[in-house]
């Protein structure tokens, strides 16, 4: 095999080295961006699971302030706090159907449908 190199010319085997270190070169290159792709894939998810932690605080925090509101209206029958927490649960509502188009989850879809059918429960007795 040795023989048969050195059978070519400087030229092309000048040639054929370039082409096996270009070959190498892109070769590594398609790894590297196939891996900084799986990279971006990856960080998209976590991008996506970290804000369905913040809408799920401020589902947390709307159903927090919602019940204050009704506990205020129950003992004091002021119809501002029904105007609080109709507002509320209007941002609530919002907050949850964010939740459910970004969420692929069906636990956490349906832990959403049950905080949705316990404020439409609220929403009834007042």
């Amino acid at each position: 095999m040795i023989k048969r190199i050195n059978q070519y010319s400087l030229k092309a085997k000048a040639t054929a080295g370039f082409a096996l270190v270009f070959g190498i070169m892109f070769l590594s290159a398609g790894v590297g961006l196939f891996g900084l792709l799986n990279n971006n894939q990856q960080l998209n998810a976590f991008s996506d699971i970290s804000e369905e932690g913040r809408i799920a605080d401020r589902i947390d925090g709307n159903l927090y302030a919602s019940q204050l509101a009704f506990k205020k209206y129950q003992t004091s029958t002021n119809k501002d706090y029904v105007k609080q927490y109709e507002t509320i649960l209007k941002s609530t509502h919002e907050n949850i159907n964010q939740f459910m188009e970004l969420s692929h989850n069906k636990d956490r879809m349906g832990y959403m449908e049950n905080i949705l059918a316990k404020t439409d429960e609220y929403q009834k007795t007042i």
